[in-house]
């Protein structure tokens, strides 16, 4: 059996490139294998934001929310897509550009929640707050979120709260 030059050439290339992928490292991870930790979190820009079952418009829909500013933990981001958990634990996916860095957070006492004043003795209660009512967050300190709600600012415990809270 004589072999052409031609066909050793093609045999030693062939043998090259299949040795090189095989010597590169595998650096794909299936995506049912990474861990999914809240990156950051987002709140919603409008009125009305779907979420969907995968990142695409061709994925049906599987909520619509109605809350405007409603905090969401964000899973993982994709090109233009974030995989988002609600304060429910429902999962979904939803465009970029329906979620904003705004620091808010949803009330989630079951007993209304109070709202005291500045200062650092934090006595007087200023408004008593309901659960899932969605608030602006300044900055939070310890146990603490100094939180905006309409025209009233004051202090309310970490705890009571579920959104970006540093904790």
């Amino acid at each position: 059996m004589s072999f052409s030059p031609y066909k050793l050439l093609f045999c030693v290339l062939l043998l090259l490139v299949a040795s090189s992928q095989k010597a590169a490292p595998e650096t794909i991870i299936p995506a049912d294998s990474q861990k999914e930790t809240n990156e950051a979190w987002a709140s919603l820009v409008f009125k009305s934001t779907n979420g969907r079952a995968g990142p695409g418009t061709e994925f049906h829909k599987l909520w619509v929310y109605h809350r405007k500013y409603l905090p969401v933990s964000i899973l993982r981001k994709a090109r233009e897509w974030s995989k988002i958990e609600d304060m429910d634990g429902t999962v979904l996916w939803m465009h970029n550009s329906v979620l904003n860095n705004r620091k808010t957070a949803l009330v989630i006492s079951a007993q209304p929640t109070y709202l005291y004043g500045t200062g650092r003795k934090r006595e007087k209660v200023i408004a008593r707050l309901a659960p899932n009512v969605i608030v602006r967050i300044d900055v939070c300190e310890k146990s603490w979120c100094q939180v905006r709600i309409k025209d009233q600012t004051g202090w309310i415990i970490a705890a009571d709260l579920w959104g970006d809270t540093g904790s």
